[in-house]
């Protein structure tokens, strides 16, 4: 006669054995519970895995529009400035030229100083100050957009700085801090807290004036990692407050 359960025998200080009948059907669910729990762990590390991937991805492809938005932004201003400017007398091929990016420093009313970017804890402190050079009573108007980035990550002042639903524009000077200054004005913003200092590897300052037209680029490092300020006419890099 075949037998739908199984006997176990258990044995306890020489005493007699009890014996316990687990029936086959028993098994049979508790198999199917295990096997249901495996499949559902195994889905569930593959989609994770997916989504993780696909938000690395998307990252990825906000910081290069954001570089090429901030080239275009420079190649439209170069643009302006040479339309603007009467037609240069025809030039020796020998002679070298320049192709400026960006407006002259010196033709500036303002100038960026002592730009530090450094780590308190695990925030980063960013600050930077704005001198106007002119000895003409005047002032500058214009918008401030800060930005950090690290290989996974990428931060801006203000919040609304970036278009990140959009990446037809995805930097958005309308949405920089405004400022006014006629002689002196520090600016500050901290980033954080994140979980590890690598996630942030440079820090750029953006300078508009108030038709949003850039005026400045400043590119530093944390001073723990290095005290180097680096080219500020470098392909950019890509929340916080000034107080």
């Amino acid at each position: 006669m075949k037998q739908d359960f199984i006997n176990l025998f258990i044995f306890k200080d020489h005493l007699t054995s009890r014996t316990f009948q687990v029936p086959f059907a028993w098994l049979r669910r508790l198999n199917l519970i295990l096997l249901f729990i495996l499949l559902l762990l195994v889905s569930t590390t593959m989609v994770s895995a997916r989504y993780l991937w696909i938000k690395y991805t998307k990252k990825q492809n906000q910081i290069i529009a954001l570089e090429k938005e901030i080239q275009e932004l420079k190649l439209v201003q170069t643009v302006k400035k040479e339309q603007s400017l009467p037609q240069p007398p025809a030039q020796s091929l020998s002679q070298p030229t320049t192709n400026k990016t960006l407006p002259d420093p010196a033709a500036l009313n303002i100038r960026l100083a002592e730009p530090k970017a450094k780590w308190i804890g695990n925030n980063l402190d960013v600050q930077f100050n704005i001198q106007y050079i002119k000895e003409d009573g005047g002032n500058q108007q214009g918008k401030i957009l800060i930005l950090a980035r690290g290989p996974e990550i990428l931060l801006a002042y203000p919040s609304g700085a970036l278009n990140i639903k959009e990446l037809k524009s995805i930097l958005n000077p309308d949405k920089g801090e405004y400022f006014s200054v006629s002689r002196f004005r520090i600016g500050n913003t901290k980033f954080g807290p994140v979980l590890q200092k690598e996630y942030i590897s440079d820090v750029q300052i953006l300078i508009f004036n108030k038709d949003n037209e850039l005026l400045l680029v400043e590119t530093i490092m944390p001073e723990k990692m290095s005290k180097k300020i680096i080219n500020k006419q470098a392909t950019p890099i890509p929340t916080g407050s000034p107080q």
